[in-house]
């Protein structure tokens, strides 16, 4: 996704008063282990559970 159309999109999510967490990562299609360790955290920290 184009950086431009990324910000807009998290720019309209935060007015629309959603909670919006960003993860940047300069990557192929392909989801890395560093993507993988960071989704675990972020749904450790949001208490979400692994199912």
């Amino acid at each position: 996704m184009p950086r431009d159309s990324f910000d807009a999109l998290v720019d309209n999510l935060t007015q629309a008063k959603a909670l919006v967490t960003v993860f940047r990562l300069n990557q192929s299609h392909v989801i890395s282990s560093e993507e993988l360790q960071a989704a675990k955290i972020w749904l450790q920290s949001n208490n979400i559970d692994e199912a």
